[in-house]
């Protein structure tokens, strides 16, 4: 309003330059793009399709070019705009494959929203067109857009298939056979030189297998969930069957979950160094 008191001309000049600003924006819009992911920006209001919209990066990619490794914490969205793109699982020395992906497809959402390190490697067939998200970019829409983070989770819903794969191939981690745990656990974050560092967690053993384990944890926000992902730890577990004895064992945190859910705690997973060895 100062501007218009000053000179009240000037209030032609501010619409047609609001005009134009709004007219460069829709320029900008690929058209392309759009129709790809039509069923997307049909449950987007205006103002949250501008706000996704322009919150995308472009990324090109060769043949045989690696997007994402598995284990990697990288939180990234990524929607296919052209080509093919291949998930595979390693196992040791074996490569599984997971599924393909084309144009219209969406990968990385269960490490996007679950804040858990991508359990698949993402590897081009060709060249490959991709528009990525940051969590760094959702986290800055906050409070205006309160709804855009739910209404993107529940579309890329549909695309997520990964767990089905893990279930009946026998590659998932559960398959090793998970045991309830009831008993205080404690670890500390380790430096380059796997070194303890004065930054420890302790919270509530919930399961165990030979191959890591989980507990609740009073882990409040998805920041400190980000730091610790891909993090190696040294960990104390006491169980509450025999007391006063403890083991100590070396990780690296895989994923932190239920940071969001009403009816959960949040958890911290751990894939253990090396497996456990089972008493006979």
């Amino acid at each position: 309003m100062r501007l218009i008191e000053v000179d009240s001309m000037a209030l032609s000049d501010i619409i047609k330059a609001a005009d134009l600003i709004e007219e460069a924006k829709n320029n900008s819009v690929d058209q392309d793009h759009i129709h790809i992911w039509s069923d997307l920006y049909d449950l987007l209001s205006t103002e949250e399709f501008n706000a996704f919209y322009h919150a995308l990066e472009h990324e090109t990619y060769a043949s045989e070019e690696t997007i994402v490794k598995q284990g990697d914490p990288q939180w990234r969205l990524c929607f296919v705009n052209k080509g093919r793109v291949k998930l595979c699982y390693n196992e040791k020395e074996n490569e599984t494959l997971v599924k393909t992906l084309g144009r219209g497809n969406v990968f990385g959402g269960t490490s996007f929203f679950d804040d858990s390190v991508w359990t698949l490697n993402a590897v081009t067939m060709g060249a490959v067109e991709l528009s990525t998200l940051s969590m760094d970019r959702v986290e800055e829409w906050g409070e205006v857009y309160p709804e855009l983070e739910a209404k993107l989770q529940v579309y890329c819903q549909r695309f997520d298939r990964v767990n089905e794969f893990f279930i009946s191939s026998g590659a998932e981690r559960r398959a090793m056979g998970r045991f309830p745990f009831t008993g205080t656990v404690c670890f500390s974050l380790l430096d380059d030189k796997g070194s303890s560092t004065d930054t420890s967690i302790c919270g509530d053993g919930l399961d165990i297998s030979i191959g890591g384990f989980s507990f609740v944890s009073r882990i409040s926000n998805r920041k400190q969930a980000r730091t610790l992902l891909g993090r190696q730890v040294e960990l104390s577990l006491a169980n509450d069957e025999t007391p006063g004895k403890s083991i100590r064992l070396t990780g690296i945190v895989v994923a932190v979950r239920n940071l969001h859910s009403v009816e959960l705690e949040p958890s911290v997973h751990i894939q253990f160094d090396s497996l456990l060895e089972l008493k006979k």
